[in-house]
């Protein structure tokens, strides 16, 4: 059996979990991990070698409501080992593992690290250890998901009624049994429409939907998960339907009239994932479609319930995170009904959500470097879950990620850009004319947006008169500066992030434009570090870099530039175009005689999650 992994992926699973592969692919390809659930109860054998007591079925179950339809799971252990250590030590470690685990989970999944350089992997079964071949090559799993799965997205809105006193399982089971019956069927609008369900008799295979445009225009990927199968055009979008052909006992979905006096009406969104294998035939598909269904069902019933003598109205997220290859879909309750007053819900904030944000990053094996699982309350363009990077934010006209669209190429070297989604912020935006003098304004703003959308704060980014007005306040500039078109600098930007939200920047100062190469080491190590945008002012001009690759050995260096100068729409490709206002820069594009100063802002260290 041949495994095909993205190594770079697992770095950070250390333990027991679950694997998260494909259930129709040539080969057990994983697209995923998810760290297990301990159980109540321990088992000193494990203890005794550092590893928790695994609830499998609550660990699979979960990981099942996380992960899209299509996938399935596979128990595994995660094995750190020296590089040093022996074939024979490592054989001896993983046997005697093998054997401690064997009553808890026979058919395990081993992954072997060797100081994260070197992976080997094994299948357990009835404590025999079998070595698999591995394909370990980023691109082929990238290549097999674009080429060979399509990604569905399943939107249905049902009303959904919850008188006080009744469990919410039982008004669940209506909608449940109303999505699982034979009278419903699905449907992917095109041209005639594709009408398809379990009993379909043709033969007809998933890649047939690739033809199919996507309904909702704005559901594509975040830029970051370009890989993540037909991102660029986004999921097909799938619907349910009820035949009205077919003779029906479909349940109604109604309470029968007059409601209790105290019932909620609930218009229940169930939005849903499901990556299809394009070969499969459209019964299967529809079959998958069914059972994620039901599993997102109870996680939406745990979100409803979520806080004690209230009912949550829930929103659903799917979320493209680095160390998996297919989105992850979470629910958060996002406001709270009492039965006491129930027109007056009150909003469920972040900082009451930490506490589940914390379990899932252990769970997702996220680390606690970057607050990965926060979403902006703020709703993107037509109320999409999605990031893309055609759409605007609610509060203004900025592009997503515009280096993402580069077409151009540099120069081999060590490379590192920024890390994580910004917003371009440039002149004249929102009507706002700041032409001549709003540079540093505006890169200022477009390094806010790093942290406002990596969920460090849920702050938008400032104005021009709130940045004047920090400045002041850190006493950097006379109070002459508020209301006036007055340029600031890297020292004023550092000082308003600091004002403004605590941000710590390291100043590096006095850089001749000649002598830019020099500082492409230190870029190389912020954006390998802390991955924000860099703010860069000299002479009367500012900039925003966004990445740099640096050659060791023969020194050049060239930067990723972000130009806030630009005055034009918010169009990709003129922006891009040539790499003019968005494109990678030589040393020459620094002016030879003017002085920079570089404002490298640090990540926070006690945020949190």
């Amino acid at each position: 059996m041949e495994i095909i992994l993205d190594q770079d992926k697992l770095k950070g699973c250390r333990g027991l979990g679950v694997l998260v592969t494909l259930k129709q692919a040539p080969a057990l390809t994983v697209v995923g991990q998810y760290a297990c659930v301990p159980a109540n109860q321990s088992v000193p054998q494990l203890e005794s070698v550092g590893l928790p007591t695994p609830d499998w079925v609550n660990t699979t179950e979960e990981a099942r409501s996380h992960f899209p339809g299509g996938c399935d799971v596979r128990r595994g252990v995660w094995v750190c080992v020296d590089s040093k250590a022996t074939t024979s030590a490592v054989w001896t470690m993983l046997t005697s593992i093998t054997r401690i685990l064997e009553v808890l989970c026979p058919e395990v999944l081993a992954v072997l690290y060797r100081d994260g350089t070197e992976m080997e992997c094994f299948t357990i079964d009835s404590g025999s250890l079998s070595s698999q071949s591995v394909g370990l090559a980023t691109t082929s799993l990238q290549s097999y998901l674009t080429e060979s799965t399509l990604l569905c997205r399943l939107l249905i809105s049902v009303p959904l009624y919850l008188p006080e006193g009744q469990p919410v399982s039982t008004s669940f089971s209506s909608v449940e049994e109303f999505f699982n019956n034979s009278s419903t069927i699905f449907c992917v609008s095109s041209k005639p429409p594709l009408i398809f369900s379990e009993s379909t008799t043709s033969g007809t295979a998933v890649r047939r939907l690739i033809k199919a445009k996507p309904q909702d225009p704005v559901a594509t990927l975040p830029s970051s998960s370009q890989h993540i199968p037909h991102a660029q055009t986004g999921p097909v979008i799938i619907e349910l339907l009820r035949d009205h052909t077919q003779p029906t006992d479909t349940p109604s979905l109604t309470v029968s009239n007059p409601l209790p006096n105290n019932c909620l009406k609930v218009s229940l969104s169930v939005d849903v994932l499901v990556l299809a294998n394009i070969t499969s035939p459209l019964r299967e598909l529809a079959a998958v479609c069914r059972e994620k269904l039901t599993t997102h069902l109870k996680s939406i019933a745990k979100g409803i319930t979520w806080k004690e003598g209230s009912v949550c109205t829930v929103t659903t997220h799917h979320l493209a995170l680095w160390n998996q290859h297919c989105p992850v879909t979470i629910v958060y309750p996002h406001t709270a009904h009492s039965w006491e007053s129930l027109d007056n819900p009150l909003p469920v904030t972040t900082d009451d959500l930490r506490l589940y944000r914390e379990e899932l990053h252990k769970r997702l094996c996220l680390g606690t470097d970057l607050p990965y699982l926060r979403v902006p309350r703020q709703p993107t363009k037509q109320g999409s879950p999605w990031l893309t990077s055609n759409i605007m934010l609610s509060t203004g006209s900025q592009l997503l990620n515009p280096h993402h669209h580069l077409k151009q190429t540099v120069k081999t070297g060590s490379l590192a850009t920024v890390q994580g989604d910004y917003l371009y912020y440039h002149y004249m935006q929102n009507g706002f004319n700041d032409n001549g003098w709003g540079c540093a304004y505006r890169s200022l703003q477009t390094l806010w947006s790093w942290f406002w959308l990596q969920g460090y704060t849920d702050k938008p980014p400032p104005t021009h008169k709130e940045i004047q007005e920090s400045v002041v306040a850190a006493k950097t500039r006379s109070s002459s500066l508020i209301g006036s078109k007055e340029w600031i600098g890297s020292i004023e930007v550092s000082n308003s992030l600091n004002q403004l939200l605590g941000l710590v920047s390291i100043i590096k100062p006095q850089i001749k434009g000649p002598d830019m190469a020099s500082v492409g080491r230190v870029l190389l190590e912020h954006f390998r570090t802390h991955g924000t945008p860099v703010m860069i002012g000299g002479g009367v001009l500012a900039h925003t870099i966004l990445g740099v690759t640096f050659n060791d050995t023969t020194g050049e260096t060239q930067f990723l530039i972000l130009d806030p100068h630009y005055t034009g729409t918010e169009d990709i490709n003129t922006i891009t175009a040539k790499g003019k206002w968005c494109g990678w820069k030589k040393v020459s594009f620094w002016d030879e005689k003017a002085s920079y100063n570089l404002c490298m802002p640090k990540k926070p260290t006690d945020f949190l999650l």
